[in-house]
């Protein structure tokens, strides 16, 4: 399964649930012109209110609640930063992204400036039972309505989270045509709490349920295809560059996956494996198993490409992030590379040679 779509397979199990993400696409309709649609979107409470902008009080853009009906500066572009899991909000129409300057003190005002960069206008998801906290990576407070009141016209404030309904946000994050469209609140709250993790190793924890007896994983290709377009009857010889793999994959999400395969997330493997007892020292330990070229001969007019077929393990379990102050969790399902299968079978990279070209998974 890949991890993209294991995201909505296993539905990433958050404690409390995220849902409402749907109503509020249906609700959103296309508030952006073609030419914005990239993270294009409106911001909802389930009070039927929105974030928006009112641009008739003197000289200042007033960040305020607003009805969910059409109307101006309602629209909003979210660009993320899958890097870290955070992400800008900038007002469509007045091309100004919400900030705040005094990210400590009760009530802090959330406004409309340049945008620049620092934690003052970066933002992450926190998941709640309804729907998503929206959090200022500066000291973590939640965008809210003025004292949770979530009558329109009132103004936007940085308070303390506590998951309440005037913090539960539905955040649809648009269409980028560039990304599959799974990618999105979901995936991003789990990059920002995974890269937290890593950090502070007392912001998570994992809960292991079950281990399967290590068994090989389905055959992938790891190469380019290469076709032979000599006539000689003996075939030419060819190295192939391989992919470099250390067989770890999660079902959290593809940002948690490219940092395991670069060694980015040890801490993380070492939470899942401290609890490992099947076979727990035929683990691998490196990055990879063979070298990283495969040298082989390809018959005349066919392809040729390698495949790798790795012996792993299955653990099963769940992540609690968060784990100090309002913690959500998500189930997850390991495949955990093994030197060997249990019976017997190594891990192995095989040359195929065929008239017909690969088709790969």
């Amino acid at each position: 399964m890949s991890l993209a779509t294991a995201l909505l397979a296993a539905g990433i199990s958050i404690t409390p649930l995220a849902s409402g993400t749907a109503r509020a696409a249906e609700l959103a309709g296309n508030p952006c012109p073609t030419a914005e649609s990239m993270y294009c979107t409106r911001l909802f409470l389930d009070g039927g209110v929105a974030l928006g902008v009112d641009t008739g009080r003197d000289t200042v853009n007033q960040v305020m609640l607003t009805p969910l009906g059409s109307g101006p500066n309602r629209a909003w572009r979210l660009t993320p930063n899958w890097d870290d899991g955070t992400f800008r909000i900038q007002n469509v129409s007045l091309g100004k992204c919400l900030k705040t300057r005094e990210p400590s003190s009760v009530l802090a005002p959330v406004q409309l400036e340049s945008c620049g960069s620092g934690g003052a206008e970066d933002w992450y998801v926190h998941p709640t039972s309804t729907g998503f906290m929206i959090r200022n990576k500066w000291q973590s407070p939640c965008l809210s309505p003025e004292r949770a009141d979530l009558t329109p016209g009132r103004p936007a404030r940085l308070v303390t989270c506590d998951g309440s309904e005037a913090q539960s946000w539905e955040v649809p994050f648009g269409h980028d045509p560039s990304r599959p469209p799974v990618r999105g609140p979901r995936e991003l709250a789990l990059t920002y709490a995974t890269k937290i993790c890593q950090k502070y190793k007392n912001e998570c924890s994992w809960d292991m349920e079950s281990e399967s007896p290590s068994d090989m994983l389905p055959e992938s290709c790891v190469s380019d295809a290469w076709f032979n377009d000599n006539d000689h009857p003996d075939g030419m010889t060819h190295t192939f560059s391989v992919l470099r793999t250390n067989g770890w994959s999660h079902e959290l999400g593809s940002e948690v996956e490219l940092g395991l395969e670069t060694g980015a997330l040890s801490s993380l493997i070492a939470k899942v494996t401290v609890k490992v007892k099947f076979s727990f020292k035929k683990v691998w330990s490196g990055s990879e198993a063979v070298g990283n070229q495969v040298t082989a001969k390809i018959r005349p007019k066919e392809y040729g490409w390698v495949t790798l077929s790795r012996a792993a393990t299955r653990i099963t379990g769940t992540w609690t992030f968060s784990a100090n102050h309002l913690p959500w969790s998500a189930r997850d399902t390991i495949a955990m590379p093994m030197t060997s299968a249990a019976n017997g079978r190594p891990t192995l990279y095989t040359v195929h040679s065929s008239p017909n070209p690969p088709i790969c998974t």
